[in-house]
């Protein structure tokens, strides 16, 4: 299909947190967010099935980031796939790729504001997710900088998270 196509879309909501290093559900002014320490790596995973329209290229995770006070410094953020779609599928093990992609941006001058954020992931980095197939999509926030630089103190949140075609 086209760019830009919506694969997939959730919120806070959405979350399906795992049984510890979680982020925590919050609301900021209604808003349901997911709030994420900004000194211990935690995660979020969203579930999902692939639509049929993916033409199974690569995909951008998109994040909709801000910061409860930070105004400046810069947060690292991280995403990889679990393929739940298999014969036998041991619900009680994770079995996410490893291939974590990564990126990064700076927190904005004003607390509160929310920025997207661009994760893209080919094709072999999605753990053989093709149209139809359930999965999830871990989104780790890497507090101890392994991937860069990340030094804005204070919670890092996220509002939204969506997935698009490349």
């Amino acid at each position: 299909m086209a760019s830009g196509d919506r694969l997939g879309f959730w919120d806070a909501t959405n979350n399906h947190p795992p049984s510890s290093g979680f982020a925590q559900y919050d609301t900021r002014n209604g808003h349901p967010i997911l709030r994420f320490d900004s000194t211990v790596v935690e995660d979020a995973i969203f579930s999902g099935v692939m639509p049929p329209w993916y033409g199974g290229g690569s995909v951008k995770v998109r994040l909709f980031v801000g910061f409860d006070s930070a105004t400046s410094g810069a947060s690292r953020w991280m995403t990889d796939f679990e393929k739940t779609e298999n014969a036998v599928l041991d619900v009680d093990a994770d079995s996410f790729s490893g291939t974590f992609q990564n990126n990064g941006l700076a927190a904005p001058a004003t607390a509160g504001i929310f920025t997207w954020l661009e994760i893209t992931h080919t094709s072999s980095q999605i753990d053989g997710v093709v149209v139809g197939d359930p999965y999830r999509l871990k989104v780790r926030h890497d507090a101890t900088g392994t991937t860069g630089t990340d030094d804005a103190t204070g919670d890092h949140e996220i509002l939204y998270v969506e997935l698009v075609e490349v």
